[in-house]
């Protein structure tokens, strides 16, 4: 995971709980994150000091790069958090885990603002607003409107084609959900 506004890449190991900051530049290690446990999922926020860490502990952990140092521990899955994503703008953090729950959080107060429970895969916020991409059972796909809207819009595809979602991704714009199914992409 590469913060650009850095020159630094974060890079993680289901063999150990260490999270290790890389200067591209130098090719160097230039600080080592420790954790209970493996972490799975990383991400950095837009400004690339702030990495969020899904742990094997059930936890997700801020750290502050610059710093050095925890900034919080978010506890509230019950399982691996598996996915981990920031809004556009780091105003909200999202974590996805093997108990099936999706959970939205203000990264700042490390406070949960909502969970949903989800089963199906994820892929993150769009790079242009607080929509967040999800798919849920067989054909179910579609995204989460997040911030001063409330609304939650569902995209059905065609009964005669519903094919297994296998993963999703927004456009540039953010304009369009991308789907990619067992029988084409959509």
């Amino acid at each position: 995971c590469s913060s650009d506004l850095k020159n630094q890449l974060a890079t993680s190991s289901m063999e150990s709980g260490e999270v290790l900051i890389w200067d591209l530049n130098s090719g160097k290690i230039i600080q080592v994150l420790p954790h209970p446990n493996a972490v799975a999922q990383i991400a950095w926020n837009p400004e690339g000091d702030v990495l969020a860490c899904g742990c094997a502990d059930n936890q997700v952990y801020l750290w502050d790069v610059t710093a050095n140092t925890h900034i919080h521990v978010l506890a509230g899955h019950s399982d691996f958090p598996t996915r981990v994503s920031f809004s556009y703008d780091g105003q909200f953090l999202a974590s996805r885990g093997w108990d099936g729950t999706l959970r939205f959080w203000d990264p700042w107060t490390g406070q949960q603002l909502f969970k949903l429970m989800v089963s199906g895969f994820t892929c993150g916020f769009s790079k242009t607003g607080y929509h967040y991409g999800y798919s849920s059972g067989l054909s179910n796909m579609g995204y989460f409107d997040i911030g001063p809207s409330r609304e939650c819009r569902l995209l059905w595809p065609s009964l005669a084609s519903a094919a297994q979602g296998l993963s999703c991704d927004f456009s540039p714009d953010g304009q369009l959900l991308l789907t990619a199914h067992e029988d084409g992409v959509r």
